[in-house]
């Protein structure tokens, strides 16, 4: 086999055939952030004639030595070769980007671009490329209301929405074809249901003119609300009907619910749902214990009394959740006007209290 012999403060190293290529860079990891992208990858590691060569990194059996990588990044496709885009990076340092970030600041928000990783040996030979998918720099605006959902999913997934948002923040939606204020209930409170945490909890500020029908509000007959047909209607009416440039970006959470027969706690996947009690702050004697925690927006009294028609109306009672445990007659815990505990007795009119409120989970953080 043909080689070649490189000299090297004193020593010599003869490298057998070196034009064979290396393996491609591994765990290339490219994340759009704001006007830059972070980038990380691990270089291979030299290549040996025999696995005998390999283990015992005998460095007469060298075929091809690592001497860089090189990045490259194109616009709407990925690199077709090292010279089919533009270089953003070559670096002689092996591995020293595989826990230390590389960023890309040559970039345009809202343009799509694709990288290429590969590994070139001391012969000039370079590898298979590593490639990412398509990478979009974004731009958000410290005003939760001036940016897109995209825009809020994709700060959640870089870890910065918390930095950039406050609780009670405010923005609006649609849905059920009305105009609905939303706010920010709490940063990193809701477990998703494959593991790992929402970044942001959002609420309806106040009631929408919607009314759930009396038939769908009257919980009289079940343990639960996960059982009940309100339920039902916000899982198969009231999802639907939100903007789809919303729903498109909600996560579906482990929601937390009592069943007030058992006094247990159930749980089950949902993406849009009514607050417990003791997440709107308050903490009736005979509820069920366990059904979350207070979001930081409740801790002001005030924020708990919702007005009807988006906040238009006067202020009004609504529903939680929550069910009065160790009772036969089903008493379902709602708000009175005055943002204050109460529950509801089964005589009562369902329907007064049927005004749509509900809460939806954006972001999975990333560890």
């Amino acid at each position: 086999m043909n080689g070649r012999t490189n000299s090297n403060n004193n020593s010599t190293m003869t490298i057998l055939g070196d034009g064979i290529p290396l393996d491609p860079p591994s765990s290339f990891l490219c994340e759009a952030r704001n006007s830059k992208v972070d980038i990380t990858w691990v270089d291979p590691k030299d290549k040996y004639a025999t696995p005998e060569g390999e283990q015992m990194e005998d460095t007469d059996q060298l075929v091809s030595v690592w001497s860089y990588t090189k990045i490259v990044r194109k616009e709407g496709s990925q690199p077709t070769s090292p010279s089919d885009g533009v270089t953003v990076c070559t670096n002689p340092t092996r591995n020293q980007y595989q826990s230390t970030i590389f960023e890309d600041t040559s970039v345009t928000n809202g343009v799509t671009y694709y990288y290429a990783a590969y590994a070139y040996n001391t012969a000039g030979t370079y590898s298979d490329g590593a490639f990412s998918g398509g990478i979009t720099p974004i731009e958000w605006d410290p005003v939760l209301a001036n940016n897109s959902w995209e825009q809020i999913d994709s700060a959640c997934t870089q870890g910065v929405a918390q930095s950039l948002w406050n609780v009670g923040d405010e923005i609006d939606i649609t849905a059920l074809n009305e105009t609905v204020t939303c706010i920010i209930g709490g940063f990193n409170h809701d477990t998703l249901i494959g593991g790992g945490t929402a970044v942001i909890t959002f609420f309806t500020k106040n009631l929408m003119a919607a009314v759930c029908s009396e038939d769908l509000i009257n919980f009289m007959n079940y343990s639960s609300w996960g059982e009940s047909p309100c339920c039902d209607w916000f899982i198969n009416t009231l999802l639907p009907g939100i903007d789809s440039s919303v729903r498109s970006h909600i996560q579906t959470i482990n929601l937390r619910y009592g069943d007030a027969f058992n006094d247990s706690i159930k749980h089950m996947p949902i993406q849009v749902f009514l607050p417990a009690m003791i997440e709107l702050g308050l903490n009736p004697l005979n509820d069920v214990p366990g059904e979350g925690s207070m979001y930081p927006y409740y801790a002001t009294a005030s924020n708990r009394i919702k007005r009807r028609n988006n906040g238009s109306g006067k202020a009004y009672t609504y529903y939680t959740r929550s069910y009065k445990a160790g009772t036969n007659t089903m008493c379902v815990y709602y708000v009175d006007a005055a943002g204050t505990n109460e529950h509801d007795n089964v005589a009562m009119n369902r329907q007064s209290l049927g005004f749509v409120h509900f809460g939806f989970c954006i972001g999975h953080a990333i560890k």
